[in-house]
Protein backbone atom coordinates (compact mmCIF):
# COMPACT_ATOMS: atom_id res chain seq x y z
CA UNK A 1 0.00 0.00 0.00
CA UNK A 2 1.39 3.09 -1.31
CA UNK A 3 1.88 6.56 1.37
CA UNK A 4 -0.45 9.19 0.05
CA UNK A 5 -0.16 12.96 1.03
CA UNK A 6 -2.72 12.53 3.46
CA UNK A 7 -0.79 9.30 5.53
CA UNK A 8 2.31 12.08 5.00
CA UNK A 9 0.04 14.82 6.62
CA UNK A 10 -0.66 13.07 9.49
CA UNK A 11 2.44 11.94 10.63
CA UNK A 12 3.79 15.46 10.75
CA UNK A 13 0.61 16.50 12.44
CA UNK A 14 1.27 13.83 15.23
CA UNK A 15 4.95 14.73 15.44
CA UNK A 16 4.26 18.52 15.48
CA UNK A 17 1.28 18.31 18.14
CA UNK A 18 3.22 16.00 20.20
CA UNK A 19 6.10 18.26 20.79
CA UNK A 20 4.44 21.30 20.84
CA UNK A 21 2.42 20.13 23.65
CA UNK A 22 5.78 19.30 25.67
CA UNK A 23 6.91 22.65 25.01
CA UNK A 24 4.03 24.16 25.91
CA UNK A 25 3.72 22.47 29.28
CA UNK A 26 7.63 23.27 29.74
CA UNK A 27 6.55 27.17 28.85
CA UNK A 28 3.65 26.77 31.65
CA UNK A 29 5.58 25.52 34.18
CA UNK A 30 8.87 27.93 33.26
CA UNK A 31 6.08 31.02 33.83
CA UNK A 32 4.38 30.03 37.14
CA UNK A 33 8.40 29.59 38.48
CA UNK A 34 9.44 32.94 36.98
CA UNK A 35 5.83 34.46 39.45
CA UNK A 36 7.34 32.80 42.21
CA UNK A 37 10.83 34.42 41.73
CA UNK A 38 9.04 37.83 40.72
CA UNK A 39 7.31 37.39 44.24
CA UNK A 40 10.23 36.40 46.12
CA UNK A 41 12.45 39.23 44.71
CA UNK A 42 10.25 41.86 46.54
CA UNK A 43 11.79 41.12 49.41
CA UNK A 44 15.14 39.92 48.86
CA UNK A 45 17.71 41.78 45.74
CA UNK A 46 17.86 39.42 43.75
CA UNK A 47 17.57 38.96 39.35
CA UNK A 48 13.97 38.22 38.37
CA UNK A 49 14.59 39.06 35.07
CA UNK A 50 14.52 35.89 34.10
CA UNK A 51 13.97 34.58 30.35
CA UNK A 52 11.42 31.55 29.77
CA UNK A 53 12.78 29.60 27.33
CA UNK A 54 9.77 27.30 26.60
CA UNK A 55 9.09 29.97 24.57
CA UNK A 56 12.43 31.05 22.91
CA UNK A 57 12.23 27.13 21.40
CA UNK A 58 8.59 27.50 20.33
CA UNK A 59 10.15 31.32 18.35
CA UNK A 60 12.73 29.40 17.41
CA UNK A 61 11.25 26.16 15.90
CA UNK A 62 8.38 28.11 14.04
CA UNK A 63 11.57 30.45 12.86
CA UNK A 64 13.32 26.95 11.49
CA UNK A 65 9.78 25.47 10.02
CA UNK A 66 9.22 28.48 8.09
CA UNK A 67 12.69 28.13 6.59
CA UNK A 68 12.66 24.48 5.60
CA UNK A 69 9.07 25.01 4.41
CA UNK A 70 10.34 27.91 1.87
CA UNK A 71 12.77 25.55 0.60
CA UNK A 72 9.72 23.05 0.12
CA UNK A 73 10.28 20.64 2.58
CA UNK A 74 9.31 19.67 6.25
CA UNK A 75 11.67 20.30 9.28
CA UNK A 76 9.31 17.26 11.06
CA UNK A 77 8.73 14.92 8.15
CA UNK A 78 10.34 13.20 5.00
CA UNK A 79 9.08 10.62 2.43
CA UNK A 80 11.56 8.04 1.65
CA UNK A 81 10.22 6.88 -1.89
CA UNK A 82 13.06 3.50 -2.06
CA UNK A 83 11.09 2.00 1.01
CA UNK A 84 7.58 4.04 0.54
CA UNK A 85 8.22 5.14 4.21
CA UNK A 86 7.11 8.38 6.42
CA UNK A 87 10.21 8.94 8.78
CA UNK A 88 11.10 12.38 11.08
CA UNK A 89 12.88 14.45 8.95
CA UNK A 90 16.55 13.39 9.34
CA UNK A 91 18.40 16.83 9.50
CA UNK A 92 15.71 18.47 11.29
CA UNK A 93 15.65 15.77 13.88
CA UNK A 94 19.07 16.86 14.58
CA UNK A 95 18.20 20.63 14.70
CA UNK A 96 15.11 19.73 17.06
CA UNK A 97 17.02 17.42 19.58
CA UNK A 98 20.19 19.87 19.74
CA UNK A 99 17.41 22.51 20.69
CA UNK A 100 15.89 20.37 23.15
CA UNK A 101 19.31 19.80 25.06
CA UNK A 102 19.30 23.39 25.49
CA UNK A 103 16.05 22.88 27.19
CA UNK A 104 18.02 19.87 29.52
CA UNK A 105 20.43 22.23 29.99
CA UNK A 106 18.43 25.13 31.14
CA UNK A 107 15.82 22.83 33.07
CA UNK A 108 19.06 21.58 35.39
CA UNK A 109 20.75 25.44 35.45
CA UNK A 110 17.23 26.64 36.63
CA UNK A 111 16.82 24.05 39.34
CA UNK A 112 20.46 24.76 41.13
CA UNK A 113 18.64 28.31 40.69
CA UNK A 114 15.30 27.50 42.46
CA UNK A 115 17.60 25.22 45.14
CA UNK A 116 19.61 28.68 45.84
CA UNK A 117 17.62 30.87 46.25
CA UNK A 118 14.95 28.18 48.61
CA UNK A 119 18.16 27.89 50.86
CA UNK A 120 18.37 31.48 51.42
CA UNK A 121 14.75 31.82 51.68
CA UNK A 122 14.82 29.21 54.78
CA UNK A 123 18.22 30.50 56.12
CA UNK A 124 16.63 34.39 55.88
CA UNK A 125 13.29 32.97 57.71
CA UNK A 126 15.26 31.06 60.58
CA UNK A 127 16.88 33.90 61.57
CA UNK A 128 13.82 36.17 61.59
CA UNK A 129 12.18 33.10 63.26
CA UNK A 130 15.32 33.77 66.12
CA UNK A 131 15.03 37.12 66.25
CA UNK A 132 11.35 37.12 66.88
CA UNK A 133 11.71 34.31 69.81
CA UNK A 134 14.34 36.31 71.33
CA UNK A 135 14.22 37.30 74.99
CA UNK A 136 12.72 40.79 75.80
CA UNK A 137 15.86 42.20 76.82
CA UNK A 138 17.91 40.87 73.49
CA UNK A 139 15.27 42.97 71.87
CA UNK A 140 15.69 45.70 73.41
CA UNK A 141 19.36 45.67 72.50
CA UNK A 142 18.83 45.07 69.15
CA UNK A 143 15.97 48.03 68.67
CA UNK A 144 18.78 50.27 70.51
CA UNK A 145 21.95 49.13 68.45
CA UNK A 146 19.41 49.91 65.37
CA UNK A 147 18.84 53.03 66.13
CA UNK A 148 22.71 54.19 66.11
CA UNK A 149 23.47 50.86 63.14
CA UNK A 150 20.39 50.91 61.08
CA UNK A 151 21.04 48.12 59.16
CA UNK A 152 21.90 45.77 62.40
CA UNK A 153 18.47 44.04 62.24
CA UNK A 154 18.11 43.90 58.41
CA UNK A 155 21.66 42.30 57.78
CA UNK A 156 20.14 39.29 60.28
CA UNK A 157 17.48 38.97 58.37
CA UNK A 158 18.94 39.27 54.92
CA UNK A 159 21.69 38.29 52.64
CA UNK A 160 25.73 38.38 52.22
CA UNK A 161 26.47 40.00 48.96
CA UNK A 162 28.20 37.04 48.62
CA UNK A 163 25.34 35.03 48.74
CA UNK A 164 23.46 37.52 46.51
CA UNK A 165 26.27 36.94 43.88
CA UNK A 166 26.24 33.33 43.77
CA UNK A 167 22.49 32.89 42.92
CA UNK A 168 22.82 35.54 40.16
CA UNK A 169 25.63 33.98 38.34
CA UNK A 170 24.07 30.70 38.15
CA UNK A 171 20.94 32.54 36.60
CA UNK A 172 23.34 34.35 34.37
CA UNK A 173 24.60 30.46 32.85
CA UNK A 174 20.41 30.28 32.48
CA UNK A 175 20.32 33.47 30.61
CA UNK A 176 23.61 32.09 28.63
CA UNK A 177 21.69 28.85 27.61
CA UNK A 178 18.69 30.58 26.89
CA UNK A 179 21.03 33.25 24.50
CA UNK A 180 22.28 30.18 22.74
CA UNK A 181 19.02 28.93 21.71
CA UNK A 182 17.69 32.36 20.38
CA UNK A 183 20.95 32.95 18.16
CA UNK A 184 20.39 29.14 16.86
CA UNK A 185 21.18 29.65 13.35
CA UNK A 186 21.30 26.86 10.36
CA UNK A 187 24.45 28.29 8.85
CA UNK A 188 26.51 28.31 12.23
CA UNK A 189 25.21 25.01 13.88
CA UNK A 190 23.43 22.67 11.53
CA UNK A 191 27.00 21.18 10.81
CA UNK A 192 27.35 20.82 14.90
CA UNK A 193 24.18 19.38 15.54
CA UNK A 194 24.29 16.74 12.77
CA UNK A 195 27.90 15.51 14.00
CA UNK A 196 25.84 15.25 17.52
CA UNK A 197 23.14 13.14 16.24
CA UNK A 198 24.83 11.16 14.61
CA UNK A 199 27.33 10.12 17.56
CA UNK A 200 24.93 9.81 20.04
CA UNK A 201 23.10 7.32 17.78
CA UNK A 202 26.47 5.75 17.74
CA UNK A 203 26.34 4.87 13.95
CA UNK A 204 28.89 2.52 12.49
CA UNK A 205 31.72 4.28 10.54
CA UNK A 206 30.77 2.04 7.38
CA UNK A 207 27.48 3.38 7.48
CA UNK A 208 27.45 6.87 8.26
CA UNK A 209 28.93 8.20 4.50
CA UNK A 210 26.08 6.28 2.82
CA UNK A 211 23.66 8.01 5.67
CA UNK A 212 24.75 11.38 4.49
CA UNK A 213 24.79 10.97 0.99
CA UNK A 214 20.78 9.33 0.85
CA UNK A 215 19.39 11.37 4.51
CA UNK A 216 21.27 14.61 4.64
CA UNK A 217 22.94 15.86 1.56
CA UNK A 218 19.59 16.11 -0.20
CA UNK A 219 17.68 18.41 2.90
CA UNK A 220 21.14 20.34 3.09
CA UNK A 221 20.65 20.89 -0.75
CA UNK A 222 17.41 22.26 -0.73
CA UNK A 223 18.25 24.39 1.97
CA UNK A 224 20.84 26.12 -0.34
CA UNK A 225 23.31 24.47 2.70
CA UNK A 226 25.79 22.79 0.14
CA UNK A 227 29.10 24.91 1.33
CA UNK A 228 28.99 23.00 5.18
CA UNK A 229 28.89 19.73 3.54
CA UNK A 230 32.83 19.43 3.33
CA UNK A 231 32.62 20.90 6.92
CA UNK A 232 30.59 18.15 8.01
CA UNK A 233 32.63 15.40 6.57
CA UNK A 234 35.22 16.81 8.17
CA UNK A 235 33.78 17.29 11.61
CA UNK A 236 32.44 13.89 11.51
CA UNK A 237 35.86 12.14 10.80
CA UNK A 238 36.97 14.22 13.72
CA UNK A 239 34.76 13.29 15.76
CA UNK A 240 34.95 9.17 15.03
CA UNK A 241 38.66 9.53 15.76
CA UNK A 242 38.10 11.38 19.26
CA UNK A 243 35.61 8.73 20.27
CA UNK A 244 37.79 5.78 19.36
CA UNK A 245 40.86 7.44 21.52
CA UNK A 246 38.79 8.43 24.39
CA UNK A 247 37.66 4.37 24.95
CA UNK A 248 41.17 3.86 24.72
CA UNK A 249 43.12 5.08 28.02
CA UNK A 250 46.47 3.65 26.99
CA UNK A 251 45.77 5.56 23.91
CA UNK A 252 47.05 1.95 22.02
CA UNK A 253 44.12 1.10 19.31
CA UNK A 254 43.41 -2.13 17.90
CA UNK A 255 44.37 -3.60 14.50
CA UNK A 256 40.81 -3.45 13.76
CA UNK A 257 40.11 0.02 15.08
CA UNK A 258 43.44 1.60 13.03
CA UNK A 259 42.35 0.06 9.93
CA UNK A 260 38.78 0.96 10.78
CA UNK A 261 40.13 5.24 10.96
CA UNK A 262 42.04 4.63 8.41
CA UNK A 263 39.51 3.40 5.67
CA UNK A 264 37.02 6.08 7.26
CA UNK A 265 39.12 8.80 6.98
CA UNK A 266 40.31 7.68 3.53
CA UNK A 267 36.99 7.78 2.24
CA UNK A 268 35.57 11.15 4.34
CA UNK A 269 38.66 12.62 2.53
CA UNK A 270 37.88 11.80 -1.43
CA UNK A 271 34.33 12.89 -0.45
CA UNK A 272 34.95 16.15 0.45
CA UNK A 273 37.26 16.39 -2.41
CA UNK A 274 34.96 15.17 -4.68
CA UNK A 275 32.27 17.38 -2.91
CA UNK A 276 34.69 20.37 -3.66
CA UNK A 277 35.61 19.69 -7.30
CA UNK A 278 31.63 18.88 -7.89
CA UNK A 279 31.23 22.84 -6.29
CA UNK A 280 34.05 24.16 -8.77
CA UNK A 281 32.75 22.79 -11.45
CA UNK A 282 29.29 23.99 -10.93
CA UNK A 283 30.67 27.40 -10.53
CA UNK A 284 32.65 27.13 -13.67
CA UNK A 285 29.72 26.00 -15.51
CA UNK A 286 26.96 29.09 -14.26
CA UNK A 287 30.47 31.64 -15.18
CA UNK A 288 30.53 29.74 -18.93
CA UNK A 289 27.10 30.17 -18.82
Amino acid sequence: MSISEEDIENFKNKYKSLLYDQIANFASKQTDFIAQIDKIGQYINIDTDIPNMGISFNHKLNELSRIFKKSGISIFVEFDEKYDLVTPNFVGNAIIEEMLSYISKGIKTLSDYDFVIEKLVKAKNERTRMLEESGPIKKIFFKIRSFFIPSTVSNITSYSEKEIEDANEILSDYKEIDEDLRNYNLKDNVVQSLVNFINERQYHDFDISKLIEENVIPTLQKLKLEDVIPELYEEISKSREQMIFSKNKSWELSPTQRLEIQMSTKKVANEVEQNENNVISKKDKEYND
